[in-house]
């Protein structure tokens, strides 16, 4: 099942983001069997960021809330508690496919 969490950064905690990215990019690489999609998000390219999103495929809500909390950045408080949301998967690709099956057919 696909889960989307989006984050806001806590004010004030910039600092956590600098001193420890090693630390957060080695969880995301130690997880990336289920964290899918990472990445910052600002709010324009020239800006510093403000948030964060993720999307992870695991099997429940709760696995996917604690991939969210095992990371250092959320454990540091850089981040503030996300809305973790099941997410339905829709894109180009998947429409091409289901329009090839059916020609398929």
């Amino acid at each position: 099942m696909r889960w989307v969490a989006i984050f806001d950064d806590n004010e004030g905690r910039e600092s956590v983001r600098k001193e420890h990215s090693g630390a957060h990019f080695g969880y995301l690489a130690a997880n990336r069997d289920k964290i899918m999609i990472a990445g910052g998000l600002r709010p324009a390219p020239a800006e510093w960021y403000c948030g964060g999103l993720r999307v992870m495929e695991v099997d429940s809500r709760d696995e996917a809330v604690r991939l969210v909390e095992g990371d250092p950045y959320f454990r540091l408080g850089l981040r503030m508690q996300p809305a973790a949301t099941e997410g339905r998967r829709t894109s180009a690709s998947s429409r091409r496919s289901s329009a090839a099956a059916d020609t398929a057919r």
